[in-house]
């Protein structure tokens, strides 16, 4: 007798943790740079530059990459820009890691403001979260099936269904374009700001690698080389697609790809007549790749012989099922209103805005997000002295994620995104915002159940194989199956067939059968 065993993966966590750190760092203005008079606005993005495993812990660096735009403190309201770095170092503890173990991290920027101490310095204050995880396969030796020369070991088999991760692994796609000035727009003498926000980005598996596409939206104000050198606004979107090489990825693949837009460099260079009036566009999509793939394994549910004793050696195990992979879309919808000592609106340049899901909770319906679009705006205003300004605000958003037969310990991922947002002016005091955003989610299940690690073989019972008759009649019950009956008789469920003319599988309560012992070897 030879016993059929195969490996299955088991998906889990060997190690998380997370953690928020504060920031309140005091940043000295450049020598080079203009005194500041006012902030006009603020742009950071979290970097996350190492995250290295050591024993029961984990240490992340990074840094914090901070522009601010501001007007000058010579009373002329000239606008300027300044650039810093803030550095990071957290270490997270984790049990049980050692250094050879792979970490997946990352970090986001959950607030940040910047505050004006005077002329030469400003105050950062911001809270960072950050994150750490060790994801762990384990491999599961299960028998399969059962390979008897002499035919008297009978197998029943049963289907499992399981969600098995097959990549895990950070990658980033490149993005490149050119924005060249209209006809009507000066040329460039100095690039003063850019703001830039990916939307409607979708990344799709394709066989051996991942299609990426959406927009960039971007904003840039530039000082022109005209005659007292106006400040020009260009706004643009640009649509973009890329691809990148992803060995062992199948388009049938379940994935959840979870991207993030690094730091986009814009830089002015000259056309074909040497004229500066083209902006460069470079930058890196950072992508967090899990791909899943569901398998349907036939184990072996349980054996007897009649030839011999056979005592299965049952284990439960623990697997992973995919409930639902969906994708639902939320329209928001609100105001957001200038401060008494703010200056008026008289035209809006540009609305960016991230989507930050705050409180998930499961319902019978499937989960239920709440969150908020952190919006700001960023306006040219009636005030001479401050001709620029932005605000602040909060759109507040509630959504209902469908999830048939939601489970109590589902586990679940969400990455939510901003597909589009327009700001338009109610009045000089308000802007109202609309927009759209996605949720894409993936909902796992965890199942339990009993497998068989290993067959016992041992002398047959002899005393309990007299006490079954050669041959017999029976009554079904409720809840009675072939299997059951022949393994309980010392038969097979081929004769137990054959003896009653059976075609079916459900055995009903109040059946008749007439039962010949069968004894092997």
């Amino acid at each position: 007798m030879e016993l059929i065993k195969k490996n299955i993966h088991r998906n889990g966590i060997k190690a998380r943790a997370a953690t928020q750190i504060t920031l309140d760092e005091d940043v000295n203005i450049p020598d080079t740079k203009e005194d500041v008079g006012r902030i006009v606005q603020e742009d950071a993005i979290l970097h996350i530059e190492e995250i290295k495993s050591e024993e029961n812990q984990a240490l992340i660096r990074g840094a914090v990459l901070l522009n601010v735009l501001y007007t000058s403190g010579d009373g002329e309201g000239t606008l300027c820009e300044m650039s810093t770095k803030i550095p990071i170092e957290e270490t997270l503890q984790m049990e049980d890691i050692t250094m050879l173990d792979k970490i997946n991290g990352g970090g986001e920027l959950e607030e940040l403001s910047v505050g004006l101490i005077n002329s030469r310095k400003i105050n950062v204050k911001g809270v960072l979260s950050l994150t750490a995880s060790v994801d762990e396969i384990k491999d599961e030796e299960v028998v399969v099936d059962i390979v008897d020369e002499q035919k008297a070991v009978q197998t029943l088999e049963k289907e499992l269904n399981l969600l098995q991760l097959c990549m895990h692994k950070k990658d980033h796609c490149r993005l490149k374009d050119e924005i060249v000035l209209s006809s009507t727009k000066p040329n460039i003498q100095q690039m003063l700001w850019n703001q830039v926000q990916a939307s409607n980005v979708e990344v799709k598996c394709l066989d051996g690698q991942l299609s990426v596409h959406g927009e960039l939206k971007i904003l840039i104000l530039y000082i022109s080389e005209e005659e007292n050198h106006p400040v020009q606004v260009v706004e643009e979107l640009l649509p973009f697609h890329s691809t990148v090489e992803c060995a062992g990825c199948r388009e049938d693949m379940i994935s959840q790809i979870q991207w993030d837009m690094g730091q986009i460099k814009i830089d002015v260079k000259p056309d074909y007549d040497g004229e500066e009036r083209v902006f460069s566009v470079e930058g890196v999509m950072e992508l967090e790749i899990r791909l899943y793939e569901e398998e349907t394994i036939m184990l072996l549910a349980d054996t007897y012989s009649t030839a011999k004793q056979l005592e299965p050696v049952f284990e439960e195990i623990s697997y992973q099922t995919l409930l639902v992979k969906n994708q639902s879309k939320s329209r928001i919808n609100g105001t957001i209103a200038i401060e008494k000592n703010r200056p008026r609106i008289l035209q809006i340049y540009q609305a960016l805005g991230t989507v930050k899901a705050d409180e998930i909770q499961k319902t019978d319906e499937g989960l239920l997000v709440e969150g908020v679009v952190c919006v700001k705006v960023l306006y040219v205003t009636s005030d001479d002295e401050m001709p620029y300004a932005s605000i602040k605000g909060q759109i507040p958003f509630q959504q209902i994620v469908e999830v048939p037969n939601m489970e109590e310990d589902a586990e679940y991922m969400i990455q939510a995104d901003l597909e589009q947002l327009q700001a338009m002016m109610s009045d000089s005091e308000e802007v109202e915002c609309k927009g759209s955003l996605n949720l894409n989610v993936l909902v796992f299940g965890r199942r339990k159940e009993k497998v068989i690690k290993g067959v016992e073989e041992k002398e047959p019972d002899y005393r309990k194989l007299n006490e079954i008759p050669g041959m017999t009649g029976y009554i079904a019950s409720e809840g009675d199956t072939l299997w059951k009956i022949a393994k309980e008789y010392s038969t097979t469920v081929e004769i137990l067939r054959q003896m009653n003319d059976f075609k079916g599988n459900e055995v009903k309560s109040g059946d008749k059968f007439l039962i010949l012992k069968s004894v092997a070897g």
